[in-house]
């Protein structure tokens, strides 16, 4: 699988990757809910994301947005990984996997200092992500399941520091329905 990271103008077939995938898996209105929201966070300059791609003979396979999310009273650079999807017929061959961590290898050389998400646990663990609490860094919403909020810190000072103040995330991504 050939990686593309920091995609600079994700296009139709970006956006095509996470309807494609949420369809089959969600049904057809996951699908659009999805992909618009990805439209929305990758549409224009207002919101700061990182968007990467993998690449199989040619075709886009997997698809996966960061984006900033900021804390009142923390300095550091926090980037939620959110969403990410694999087309169906290329799942469980680790390009899901191999595309996160091309992104995270990126966000590491960029500076940025935490990266978090809201996954499958057992999933995002494989790619040294571990589960945190609301205290340690307190999501823009409730969670509708708090044992998927993850976390990963870059810091070689410290494995985590709790991240400080109200969190805020992307505009297409506070919504309590997504979390």
């Amino acid at each position: 699988m050939r990686i593309q990271t920091s995609l600079q103008h994700p296009d139709a077939d970006f956006v095509g990757v996470f309807r494609h995938a949420f369809t089959q898996s969600e049904g057809a209105q996951e699908g659009a809910v999805i992909a618009a929201l990805v439209e929305e966070l990758v549409g224009g300059p207002e919101v700061d994301t990182r968007c990467c791609a993998g690449f199989y003979e040619g075709e886009m396979v997997a698809a996966v947005v960061f984006s900033r999310m900021l804390f009142s009273q923390d300095s550091r650079c926090v980037f939620l990984l959110s969403p990410m999807a694999v087309l169906p017929e290329h799942q469980g061959q680790g390009y899901g996997q191999a595309l996160i961590r091309a992104g995270l290898s990126m966000l590491r050389e960029e500076g940025v200092d935490v990266v978090l998400t809201y996954g499958d646990p057992a999933y995002y663990r494989r790619l040294g992500f571990a589960a945190i609490s609301a205290e340690q860094a307190q999501p823009p919403h409730r969670l509708h399941q708090p044992h998927g909020w993850l976390g990963q810190s870059f810091s070689r000072q410290s494995p985590w520091l709790p991240l400080q103040g109200t969190s805020r995330c992307a505009p297409p991504l506070d919504h309590p329905d997504y979390w």
